[in-house]
């Protein structure tokens, strides 16, 4: 389990060797909240940063929830159509109509916009991270 009690030992350790907390100006740690809390309580003066790869991760993740949440909303909309239209054609005792004029057809072709930008942003990311 993650939490404040490593930092507090690691500023104990400072103090024991001379070094007080409060002139550790920079500190690189994870990013669970505990982390976070715990150098903010003991390393009071610290500037806090993340690992590029601990971010990228994250974001890669959150690109992926965003594309199965997508994908999972289009079979439901593409379900749903395709139920109405049978529905409808099969009261009608006709042929279900043509794919590009029906509302199942627009949802195929909409693209998954939210799921796209957020690739784009961890992508342009990813290059700013190589280029400095």
């Amino acid at each position: 389990m993650r939490d404040a009690k490593p930092v507090a030992a690691i500023a104990e350790e400072l103090v024991e060797h001379g070094c007080p907390p409060e002139e550790i100006d920079s500190v690189s740690i994870d990013m669970p909240p505990a982390f976070i809390k715990g150098c903010t309580k003991e390393l009071p003066n610290a500037r806090i940063t993340f690992d590029k790869f601990h971010i990228v991760w994250h974001a890669n993740a959150a690109v992926g929830k965003m594309r199965r949440i997508e994908q999972r909303s289009e079979r439901r909309q593409r379900g749903r159509q395709g139920d109405l239209a049978d529905d409808a054609t099969a009261d009608a005792g006709k042929q279900r109509p043509p794919l590009k004029n029906s509302v199942a057809a627009k949802v195929k072709k909409r693209r998954p916009v939210r799921s796209s930008i957020a690739a784009s942003a961890t992508t342009n990311f990813r290059t700013s991270c190589k280029t400095h």
